[in-house]
């Protein structure tokens, strides 16, 4: 794909051209699977068409089309051949029944299991491409049957089908973490290659896993090991137009002056693909905008032939650098801190700027590379490296109701929303005060409109009409505009900025009453404690502690029950101890204590829907928790005490917004008392 593209650029090019059988990635074969057709598998299969374009001495418009046809002709063949190969298998199956590399496929456990026990097949049994059932299992992130062939000792390093891949390849090539992650604790190793010239990181890389490139990354292996044509992780990163990879590559240094084969750099391979944040990414981290490929070609003439200079020169902008890719240089901030000119004292710590200036909430980043290499590695063991619970930019793990501020470029805890007034965050720590300054706003411009009514009421004269400019208006305002239209002009302007201002109060209000910030309210079905319909495939380990108190981890169960309730945890309290609940276990249990004194009132707040929370193991029945439940509600009252009074008035004492990943499950005796439900605290001898 690289030399072809690269080959592309030159009108005369006597370099031999690559055979694109040799570069195409494994074509997966198996019953009922459906080879996949992602990037990679398209673009390394144009090695011909992209060196027969560019001996012709074609144009760009040509090599595109080029491009387009050779796509079409991949995922046809692609196609074909595994509809031939599942009326094969089909077949076999019918006459003899499935196979151990079928079932492993289908991730039939029970079926793999009676082949291995009956001696009917054993754990590295080749199929026709010379791959085992791990490769199949792999390939399809079936996690228990490879586990249980690793058990029944597999091989992990076998080398199989026609591209010599291990089961390590074929996993991180479909990008399945969860696969790779057991494959790697295992004994696999990244650094082999397969009959492409590709490890698991150029693999991962192709599949577009940034979390996958994350963990394999702290497995050891050289971030910049290129392929057997020289290209780099970042290279392939770059071409696919992947941003995140392409982020997490350059966080963990990879060299953006590395080049292949051709003289090409990642940079130029980002112009080609044509994603202006790939080529942000690339300039911020100091990549050479004149570096020249082997025929003399920089990104920027590349943008030229390829008709993408305008995101060429819109990347250049964002990223701080001129037309011709030299750094811009400004006179105020470069030259004339803004220091010199104010003062640090006054930047920083005075006044109304405090407020703008103030720190939302901002989560700390890991310092050490080895702190993120442990985070990293004990998130994938948990099954739980993804996008919700890991920043791939701060290289933190984010705490339930945080978000990741692309315009900070930080993690905030408790984020509302990013205010454009004050140009910050809107987080734990400033929210109340963002609030106050809503209602002073409200308050100063109300003052304002009313003292410019009575200046103009008691200033101005009667109306007095004027024959060539006729008033429509009531004859009052006629006379005001008439003695002084500026006045009224700002008047009226100020009076439009009081109406959206009040409405943001008013909803900021309710978020507030509810328990939920302006963030939740838009991505609601994006957060599992919010909603469960969001259909995650992979079950949340829920880890059961509320604020980072010591002994709370150690003290959650993790599963499915017995009725078939998945993600539960149990808070055993003999563990954790009373002193040791904080927040919501407190809160919790002077909820249970208030049932006992005042019934009805505990019955309201519970039936209200306000205080439905997680609830775990009984003895009697178990509930499973309404998809639009808030762990976070307490009732009106309680909501808008936690706030004011900055978590010491309301249920939520003491949160440690900064350490709380998961909601736990509270344990319940659901019990009948004069007519309505009770919530108890569950204690060993119910559990």
């Amino acid at each position: 794909m690289f030399s072809s593209q690269a080959q592309e650029n030159e009108s005369d090019n006597n370099s031999p051209s690559v055979d694109s059988e040799q570069r195409t990635p494994p074509k997966a074969k198996g019953r009922g699977f459906i080879p996949s057709t992602a990037k990679p598998t398209v673009e390394v299969t144009i090695g011909k068409v992209g060196v027969e374009v560019a001996e012709s001495g074609s144009s760009t418009a040509k090599l595109t089309a080029a491009i387009a046809a050779a796509k079409a002709g991949a995922e046809t063949e692609n196609a074909e051949n595994a509809n031939d190969w599942v009326d094969v298998n089909e077949a076999e199956e019918e006459s003899n029944g499935p196979t151990i590399h079928q079932a492993a496929a289908q991730g039939e456990f029970q079926t793999v299991a009676h082949l291995l026990n009956s001696g009917q097949a054993t754990v590295n049994d080749r199929d026709q491409q010379g791959a085992t059932p791990l490769h199949w299992a792999a390939i399809s992130n079936h996690v228990v049957v490879a586990r249980f062939l690793i058990d029944a000792g597999a091989d992990v390093n076998a080398v199989g089908s026609d591209l010599m891949a291990t089961p390590l390849h074929w996993a991180a090539r479909n990008g399945n973490l969860a696969t790779v992650t057991l494959l790697l604790n295992h004994g696999a190793d990244p650094a082999l290659r397969d009959g492409q010239g590709f490890n698991a990181l150029h693999l991962s890389v192709h599949s577009m896993n940034s979390m996958l490139v994350l963990f394999l990354i702290y497995t050891s292996i050289d971030i910049d090991t290129p392929d057997a044509l020289h290209h780099t992780p970042l290279m392939w990163a770059a071409y696919q137009g992947d941003p995140s990879t392409v982020d997490i590559l350059l966080k963990h240094n990879a060299s953006v002056s590395k080049v292949d084969n051709t003289q090409f750099t990642a940079l130029h391979w980002a112009v080609v693909k044509g994603n202006k944040l790939c080529i942000r990414k690339l300039l911020d981290a100091g990549a050479d905008a004149k570096a020249k490929e082997e025929n003399g070609k920089t990104p920027s003439d590349m943008a030229t032939e390829l008709n993408k200079v305008d995101v060429w020169r819109s990347a250049l902008r964002e990223a701080g650098r001129r037309r011709d890719g030299e750094p811009r240089v400004t006179l105020f901030d470069e030259c004339i801190p803004s220091e010199c000119v104010l003062g640090r004292r006054h930047v920083d710590y005075e006044s109304y700027v405090l407020a703008v200036l103030a720190d939302p909430g901002f989560i700390h980043k890991c310092q050490s590379q080895e702190e993120q290499k442990q985070l990293v590695i004990e998130l994938a063991n948990k099954g739980i490296l993804d996008i919700r619970h890991f920043c791939a930019t701060c290289l933190i793990k984010k705490p339930l109701r945080s978000k990741h501020c692309k315009i900070c470029n930080r993690c905030v805890a408790r984020f509302d929303h990013h205010c454009p007034w004050i140009f910050n965050c809107i987080g734990v720590r400033n929210h109340r005060p963002f609030m106050i300054f809503l209602i002073m706003m409200i308050a100063a411009i109300s003052s304002f409109l009313y003292l410019c009514i009575e200046y103009l009421s008691t200033t101005s004269s009667s109306y007095q009409p004027i024959p060539s400019q006729p008033c429509i208006l009531p004859s009052t305002i006629c006379a005001w505009f008439q003695h002084d239209t500026w006045t009224l002009g700002l008047c009226v302007w100020v009076g439009l900025q009081l109406t959206w201002s009040i409405g943001l109060f008013m909803m900021q209000s309710y978020q507030i009453a509810a328990a939920k910030t302006t963030n939740e309210m838009a991505n609601f079905h994006r957060y599992s404690y919010l909603s469960r319909r969001g259909g995650a495939k992979v079950r949340e380990h829920i880890v059961a502690a509320l604020s980072a108190g010591p002994g709370a981890a150690s003290a959650a169960q993790v599963g499915e029950d017995e009725s078939g309730f998945g993600d539960h945890a149990r808070v055993n309290n003999n563990e954790l101890g009373d002193n040791s609940l904080t927040g919501r276990g407190r809160a919790v249990q002077r909820l249970q204590e208030q049932s006992l004194s005042d019934t009805s009132a505990y019955e309201d707040r519970f039936n209200s829907g306000c205080l439905k929370l997680f609830v775990g193991r009984s003895r009697k029945r178990r509930y499973r928790v309404p998809e639009n439940n808030n762990p976070f509600d307490f009732g009106c009252w309680n909501n808008c005490a936690d706030f004011w009074t900055q978590g010491n008035g309301g249920m939520l004492q003491n949160v440690d917004w900064y350490g709380l990943y998961d909601v736990p499950l509270i344990e319940r005796t659901v019990t009948r008392r004069n007519g309505g439900y009770v919530a108890v605290a569950a204690t060993d001898d119910n559990v």
